[in-house]
């Protein structure tokens, strides 16, 4: 416990230091508070409109946060200094993990309560839907980074395995429309494929409540403990595939 605590807290240390972490927060904190401006600008509700903005720029810089701070090539100069210790790899996956994942969270809450700030300013009351729609973006970049990681643990290119992660948040969002085809009746050839898709890649939209949260509609508690459940268990399976794969890389 203490190698894997170890190993988090150097990887917290490593990204406190570069100049990126705290770009991608300013700018992201800067989107947030644009919300002032662009509720002028608008005809629509001014609390849906700066908590609808405020929730999609946690997602979005928490996506962008989770593919340049957790991508890490096996080449990695770090890396080697860490393996030569007499500890075995998994530790090194789960203690990159947590440290990763503490950066997220660092800069959801952040955002959490730029975005709280600004409805106190502006009188707008909060909801406890936005919480469960913040607590679910979170769950959501959780995944992002265990799936990060696992192309990290086998492929040399960083820029590949950011390129491969992209591709699957991309493809995350989209299963619902996947699933349509699949009942509209897809080719034979594609069918089976799609399928595959479907159930291996991860589904977000099972963590998209920010519609809800928003037009203050009611959110089940049934749906957040699927959500929870669903997300820590691909979370746990990622994290021993990655293990796997990680132990037999010649490095």
């Amino acid at each position: 416990m203490q190698a894997i605590t170890s190993i988090a807290k150097t990887t917290v240390q490593a990204w406190v230091r570069d100049k990126t972490f705290y770009s991608i927060l300013i700018i992201s904190v800067f989107v947030v508070l644009c919300s002032l401006f662009l509720k002028e600008m608008t005809l629509g509700n001014r609390s849906q409109v700066v908590h609808d903005l405020g929730l999609a720029t946690i997602l979005f810089f928490g996506v962008f946060m989770s593919l340049f701070t957790t991508t890490v090539s096996v080449k990695d100069k770090t890396l080697y200094m860490i393996l030569t210790k007499p500890i075995p790899r998994f530790y090194w996956i789960v203690g990159n993990y947590a440290g990763h994942v503490f950066i997220v969270l660092v800069n959801t809450l952040v955002l959490a309560g730029v975005l709280y700030g600004l409805s106190e300013v502006l009188g707008i009351p909060w909801f406890s839907g936005l919480n469960y729609a913040i607590y679910l973006i979170f769950l959501e970049l959780m995944i992002i980074v265990a799936v990060s990681l696992f192309f990290s643990s086998f492929m040399t290119s960083a820029a590949l395995s950011k390129f491969c992660t992209l591709c699957v948040v991309v493809a995350g969002h989209i299963l619902e429309e996947t699933k349509n085809l699949l009942s509209a009746g897809a080719g034979e050839v594609f069918k089976p494929v799609l399928t595959a898709l479907y159930y291996l890649l991860p589904n977000f939209k099972a963590f998209d409540v920010k519609t809800e949260a928003v037009h203050q509609l009611p959110i089940e508690s049934s749906h957040l403990e699927f959500a929870s459940v669903y997300g820590l268990v691909y979370v746990a399976i990622l994290i021993i595939l990655s293990s796997w794969i990680f132990a037999r890389t010649e490095l």
